[in-house]
C-alpha cells in the first residue's frame, strides 16, 4: 500500500508545471469569457492627456509651448559637464577607489612595450583583422 501511495505521489516536473500554469490561467481566463473586468497594473507613465489633466488640476501655473521643431529649444548642459562642451577621452580608463570610497576615472599606465603592442595592434583590431591583433597582443 505504501509503494502504491509512493508511485502515485511521483509526477513528472511538466505535469507539475502543466497543472500550476492551468491553475493559474483559468481563474483569468473564465473572467475574461464571462466579461468581465480583469484587474491589471496600472501604467507607470502618463499620457499627454493624462499630463495635461493634471497641469489644468494643479495650483502651480505652467507655461506650455508647441515647437514645430527642436531648434528653438533652450540649450541645456548638465552642471557635472565640462563647460566647453566637450568630454576629452581618457586614455587606457580605469576606477579608481579614494580612501574615503570616492571613485575617479583615471588612466592606468603602460609600459613603452604594452602601449606600442597596442599602438601597432589597433589598426588591425579596427580593420577586423583579428588574427593579427591577436598575434601582436600575443608578443
Amino acid at each position: 500500500m505504501a509503494e502504491k501511495a509512493a508511485r502515485g505521489c511521483a509526477r513528472p516536473a511538466s505535469v507539475v508545471a502543466a497543472a500550476a500554469l492551468v491553475y493559474c490561467l483559468v481563474p483569468g481566463l473564465s473572467a475574461v469569457q464571462a466579461g468581465e473586468k480583469v484587474k491589471t497594473e496600472p501604467s507607470k507613465f502618463l499620457a499627454p492627456a493624462e499630463l495635461a489633466e493634471l497641469a489644468e488640476k494643479s495650483k502651480v501655473s505652467y507655461a506650455t509651448t508647441i515647437l514645430k521643431g527642436g531648434e528653438n529649444l533652450p540649450a541645456f548642459t548638465h552642471p557635472g559637464y565640462p563647460k566647453d562642451g566637450s568630454a576629452s577621452a581618457t586614455p587606457y580608463p580605469q576606477i579608481a577607489k579614494g580612501p574615503n570610497g570616492s571613485r575617479t576615472l583615471t588612466s592606468f599606465s603602460l609600459s613603452a612595450i604594452a602601449k606600442k603592442a597596442l599602438e601597432d595592434a589597433e589598426g588591425h583590431y579596427q580593420a577586423n583583422e583579428y588574427p593579427e591583433a591577436l598575434a601582436i597582443y600575443g608578443e
